[in-house]
């Protein structure tokens, strides 16, 4: 029984981390031209950072806590004064709502850009 007990842990553990795993990527949203890119490494939100190629500018965020099912973190632009706290949660592997408060207050929802690897 506390074989069972602990394996069912250690899924549960696992198949939870696995969510910040699934946020690796590229996202965009239609509601900002850029590019939001989520490094992990050992299910760990590593590095959040967002580029613009029309503007020719990449904004880094600060993580600031994370759990198995989100990543907070905060953003800071420079060159506008602009702060907000923004949490991510995944609503499908596919599809992240990033819940901004700060500057901004609303709820963006970003899609996960395809990746194609050529040989």
């Amino acid at each position: 029984m506390k074989k069972s007990l602990l394996v069912l842990a250690l899924a549960t553990t696992l198949l939870s981390n696995a969510q910040i795993d699934k946020m690796e990527g590229s996202w965009v949203s239609e509601s900002s031209s850029y590019v939001m890119t989520i490094l992990t490494h050992d299910s760990s939100p590593v590095k959040i950072f967002n580029t613009s190629f029309l503007k020719n500018r990449v904004i880094e965020e600060d993580v600031i806590s994370f759990d198995q099912k989100s990543v907070t973190t905060e953003l800071y632009n420079e060159e506008n004064g602009y702060r907000v706290s923004i949490t991510y949660r995944l609503k499908d592997s596919n599809t992240m709502l990033c819940y901004y408060t700060g500057d901004l207050n609303k709820v963006v929802t970003a899609k996960k850009l395809s990746h194609f690897y050529i040989d």
